[in-house]
C-alpha cells in the first residue's frame, strides 16, 4: 500500500474564523498502492506533530483503505486566538509498510480574525464633585478602552445604582465605534441625594459586540455625596437681650 495525503486533501470549514468559533476539518486519505492498507490511525493536530507544542484535535482510527480508494475522516475543534496550521498525520504509529513514507503529512492554514475587547475599570470612574452645596448636578465620567485587536462596533454603556432592591439605571449612552487600542470617555449627569451609593458602569450589557473577553465590562465605584454641615442657633429675647435657646446641625 501507499497512503497519500496532500494539502489539497485537507479541507477546513473556516480559514478566517473568530476565536471561539467551531471549525470542521475534513481530510481525504488516498491509497495509491496495489494492496489494501489494513487498519491504521490518523492524527489531526493543531501545530506540527513533529515539533513540541502541538495540540491534539482528534485521533481517528481507519479500518482499511483498499488499493486505489480513498477514506474520508473529519473532526471539529474550537479556533484559538493565534494563527496556526492544522496537520493531518496518516499512519501516525507507522504500522504499515508503504512504498513511500514521505507523503503521509499535510496541513492547512487558519488565520483567526482579531476580536475587540471592551474594558472598563473602577480606577477610571470619576465624579466632578461630591459636595452638593453649590451644584446638585454631578457629572460621572468613565473611560472605556478597546484592548483587543479588532475594532469594536457601537455599543451601549449604562450607569447603574446598586440598591438593596436590585440595580437601577441612572443613565445610558451609546459608544461610537472604538478602533483597536483606542479609548472613549462616556459621561452621565445625575442629581443624587446626600448619602452613600455603589455605582456601576456596564459596557455592552446586551452583548451585541463579539469580544475576546466579557469579564471586564463592569466597573464598580463607591461614592458618598454630602452637603456641608450647617449649624443653626435659635435665640429668645429675655429682658431685652437675646439668649440662646437651642442649637442643631443639618
Amino acid at each position: 500500500p501507499d497512503l497519500l495525503i496532500s494539502s489539497t486533501d485537507v479541507a477546513i470549514s473556516k480559514t478566517s474564523p473568530y476565536p471561539g468559533e467551531a471549525i470542521q476539518v475534513t481530510a481525504s486519505i488516498h491509497n495509491n498502492g496495489t494492496m489494501a492498507s489494513g487498519p491504521f490511525t490518523a492524527l489531526i493536530t493543531r501545530g506540527d506533530p513533529f515539533i513540541d507544542g502541538w495540540v491534539l484535535i482528534a485521533s481517528v482510527s481507519v479500518a482499511d483503505v483498499a488499493a486505489g480508494q480513498t477514506a474520508v475522516i473529519s473532526a471539529e475543534y474550537v479556533a484559538p486566538v493565534a494563527a496556526h496550521n492544522v496537520f493531518v498525520f496518516v499512519d501516525s504509529a507507522q504500522v504499515i509498510s508503504e512504498a513511500s513514507e514521505s507523503n503521509n503529512v499535510a496541513s492547512g492554514a487558519v488565520q483567526p480574525l482579531p476580536l475587540p475587547d471592551l474594558a472598563v475599570s473602577s480606577e477610571y470612574v470619576t465624579f466632578s464633585h461630591t459636595v452638593l452645596d453649590n451644584n446638585r448636578t454631578v457629572e460621572v465620567r468613565a473611560i472605556v478602552s478597546n484592548v483587543g485587536g479588532g475594532d469594536a462596533a457601537s455599543a451601549l454603556v449604562t450607569l447603574v445604582n446598586i440598591t438593596a432592591q436590585g440595580p437601577v439605571s441612572w443613565g445610558e449612552t451609546t459608544l461610537p465605534l472604538i478602533p483597536a487600542g483606542q479609548s472613549v470617555q462616556p459621561t452621565f449627569l445625575i442629581q443624587p441625594s446626600a448619602g452613600s451609593y455603589t455605582l456601576e458602569v456596564w459596557v455592552d450589557r446586551n452583548n451585541t459586540v463579539r469580544e475576546l473577553n466579557e469579564a471586564n465590562n463592569v466597573a464598580s465605584k463607591a461614592a458618598t455625596f454630602t452637603f456641608t454641615e450647617l449649624t443653626v442657633r435659635l435665640y429668645k429675647v429675655a429682658n431685652g437681650a437675646g439668649v440662646q435657646a437651642s442649637e442643631f446641625s443639618a
